[in-house]
């Protein structure tokens, strides 16, 4: 009767016949099946998982740009933002888009865009995930590029 481990590594427990040849290979075969297997194990742990684009679902005042959608990306911790959305509208405050749950930021982000005729607009993307644009100037103000940033753990 053979011993096994949890691995199913093979090992004779010596109360039955030897045969050397025959219980060496057994193990052998034993421990190169166990090494595959935990050789799965360690690279489907290590490897980040994509998520894939998908677009974000914008606020009601924001027009994504034609060709240019803005979508969000994970891979691994790494949340990654790419495309165009504008509001012509007033001064004033707009929620842009909301993330996706695992796909929050650690803390509040703000960034600061320039806006198309002079003035600037303030991106911030709080913990919740919620995206929001203020702007002191009216008219077209449009927004793109986005460090990638680490989600936080949930």
């Amino acid at each position: 009767m053979a011993v096994t481990t949890p691995y199913n590594i093979y090992s004779p427990d010596g109360t039955g016949p030897w045969n050397l040849v025959i219980d060496l290979g057994l193990m052998a075969n034993s421990v190169n099946s166990a090494l595959t297997t935990l050789r799965a194990d360690i690279i489907t742990a290590v490897k980040p998982v994509d998520s894939g684009w998908s677009n974000l679902s914008l606020g009601g005042a924001i027009t994504a740009e034609v060709g240019n959608v803005p979508r969000i990306r994970k891979i691994g911790k790494i949340v990654y933002l790419a495309g165009r959305s504008y509001r012509s509208t007033t001064a004033g405050s707009a929620v842009i888009a909301g993330f996706p749950t695992g796909m929050l930021p650690q803390s509040q982000m703000t960034f600061q865009f320039a806006a198309v005729g002079g003035g600037g607009v303030f991106v911030t993307i709080d913990t919740s995930g919620s995206m929001s644009a203020t702007t002191a100037t009216t008219g077209y103000v449009s927004w793109a590029t986005f460090p990638p940033f680490i989600a936080r753990g949930e």
